[in-house]
């Protein structure tokens, strides 16, 4: 799961790794410029696209070790690493979900207006028991 951290106030931390991506990147990252850049049209480089103008999607990635959201550090869980700085929680329609962040990554994209932050999840699932009252970080 890859969700894009967008219109929320974060800092990324130190550049860990600046890579040429691999293919467990690929779909995910088409599917998301397909659903919030429709015009920007962009393809898998394995595509086979007759004619007409192509976008292909661009090699390049960079990893970070954490980010800074909401005055919270927000760290990698790696394989094999217990990082509890990695589970985070979200709300979707009116239902909290926790997750635990395995990669925090940016993406620049041909068509598509600067840089484009991902988290991705290792998991989400809903979670009902939580307590508005005593969130630390509510406003």
């Amino acid at each position: 799961i890859c969700v894009c951290v967008a219109n929320v106030r974060f800092r990324l931390g130190p550049k860990q790794t600046k890579m040429k991506d691999t293919e467990e990147f690929q779909l995910p990252l088409v599917k998301y410029y397909a659903k919030n850049h429709p015009a920007a049209k962009v393809q898998q480089r394995s595509a086979n696209i007759l004619g007409g103008s192509r976008n292909i999607l661009s090699r390049q990635l960079a990893f970070y070790e954490f980010l800074v959201l909401d005055g919270r550090r927000v760290t990698v869980s790696e394989l094999g690493m217990k990082a509890p700085n990695s589970l985070v929680q979200t709300k979707f329609n009116d239902c909290y979900y926790v997750g635990q962040v395995t990669k925090i990554l940016t993406h620049r994209q041909a068509e598509v207006p600067g840089q484009t932050a991902l988290v991705q999840v290792k998991w989400f699932v809903p979670f009902k028991e939580i307590d508005e009252e005593v969130s630390p970080w509510k406003d």
